[in-house]
């Protein structure tokens, strides 16, 4: 039933129905309250200037104009987190559906709001603000409490933006976050047709709650993990699409091929994201498992002197010189100083550089499967069927007892026959008619 509310006032209703145990308010207000967030640090979950600074990044928000134009089409709308991605994002709609949609950024909303219209908003969130604030305050992840006054403030300038330019079809990019069920249900609530496109990645995650009415996965095991997770699913339908910045992924279609006897190790950045204290989903088990993947790979290399070892870092430790710094330190400390290093573009760009690339779990992996080349996943029994297809099981190692048997086995056969072995070609590119 269409409602015309606000996103504040729409909280306090999710709030007081999840009371009564309404299924979509209570998995909003659920959300909002627990679901893991990146949006603040370690260090800041438990700050007493949370809710202060939180209530002064949202009124902020309400009050300062920022008069950016849209284009509007009928191709609806894309809500993303940063403007960083647009190129890319453009590039990607523009392979898959017709017209590509008008974007929209949550690190840059658009404010168009008049000067009653601010104050009627201000007041309600200076309200909520007396609310939120001993909730916060007594809570230990205070950051996590103050962080919904600014989740609710950009909620309420994106339905102003959708409301001005009349978009009937929602796309939610980066759909990962805790408010995105909320935002969901509030738009659906006001009549509007909402789409979820999470990355290459597991969605058991980050996707436990999910509200929407579809859900385009970008890796086929995400359907697999939906098998288990639709009881707290509320969606209409599915739909598969490639991995982000498909276009640009390499593809191995005959001509010289992978370079043989060199194994790539995809970077998750686990240590650096350590050195940097940034908050973690799996209590550091993704850590200690890339450490015991790099342990294990360095003991193979040095009883397997045929092979040598390409490196290819995460974006987030290109970032910036520190970094950078790290990060080769990091691995010249683990491999030696001899260590060699892929390119700095984009790993998709030069997966022909090894023959097989081993890694935790990173999503560029999926992106190299995608291209047709080999991949060997090394959760070392810190995850258990982490990607729920046992496709990708199969090509998994779980122990440091078989990872240089399994490696060896990989590293044996040739790409052809690991396609055709482990029946992984609706990962491969040729699979999509695009």
């Amino acid at each position: 039933m269409y409602m015309a509310v606000n996103a504040y006032l729409f909280f306090i209703r999710c709030m007081v129905l999840s009371w009564f145990n309404r299924r979509e308010e209570k998995m909003a207000v659920s959300d909002l309250l627990h679901k893991f967030t990146y949006r603040y640090t370690a260090a800041e979950r438990g700050s007493w200037l949370s809710p202060v600074r939180y209530f002064k990044k949202a009124a902020m928000m309400v009050w300062r104009s920022n008069p950016i134009a849209i284009k509007a089409t009928d191709a609806g709308l894309v809500y993303e987190s940063d403007r960083s991605f647009e190129e890319t994002d453009r590039h990607y709609f523009s392979g898959i559906i017709r017209e590509v949609p008008a974007f929209v950024f949550r690190s840059d909303l658009p404010n168009t709001l008049n000067f009653f219209q601010k104050c009627f908003y201000l007041c309600q969130l200076a309200l909520l603000f007396f609310y939120v604030l001993p909730a916060a305050l007594l809570a230990r992840d205070k950051a996590g409490r103050s962080l919904i006054l600014l989740e609710l403030t950009e909620a309420l300038l994106l339905f102003h933006v959708i409301k001005s330019y009349s978009c009937k079809d929602i796309y939610i990019l980066s759909a990962f976050e805790r408010d995105i069920v909320f935002v969901s249900c509030f738009l659906k609530c006001n009549g509007r047709r909402v789409l979820l496109v999470p990355s290459s990645n597991p969605v058991s995650f980050f996707y436990k709650n999910v509200i929407c009415d579809t859900f385009i996965f970008t890796a086929p095991f995400q359907a697999y993990e939906y098998e288990k997770l639709k009881q707290n699913w509320i969606i209409e339908n599915t739909s598969l699409w490639p991995p982000f910045e498909y276009y640009s992924i390499e593809r191995n279609t005959g001509g010289s091929g992978p370079q043989p006897r060199v194994i790539g190790l995809m970077s998750s950045a686990s240590a650096l994201r350590e050195h940097l204290k940034h908050n973690n989903h799996s209590q550091n088990k993704d850590l200690d498992a890339e450490k015991a993947l790099i342990g294990s790979l360095a003991v193979f290399l040095s009883e397997n002197k045929q092979y040598r070892l390409l490196i290819y870092l995460h974006p987030l430790e290109k970032a910036n010189e520190d970094n950078l710094i790290f990060s080769r330190n990091y691995y010249r400390i683990n491999f030696g100083e001899a260590v060699q290093f892929a390119p700095p573009q984009p790993s998709r760009s030069c997966f022909h550089l090894c023959d097989v690339a081993v890694s935790g779990f990173s999503s560029a992996q999926i992106e190299r499967l995608y291209g047709g080349f080999k991949v060997v996943f090394a959760p070392m029994g810190f995850f258990e069927n982490y990607f729920s297809d046992p496709r990708l099981d199969a090509i998994s190692i779980h122990s440091t007892q078989e990872f240089a048997s399994r490696l060896e086995a990989m590293l044996s056969m040739s790409t052809s026959s690991f396609f055709e072995t482990f029946d992984l070609k609706q990962y491969r590119w040729d699979f999509y008619k695009l």
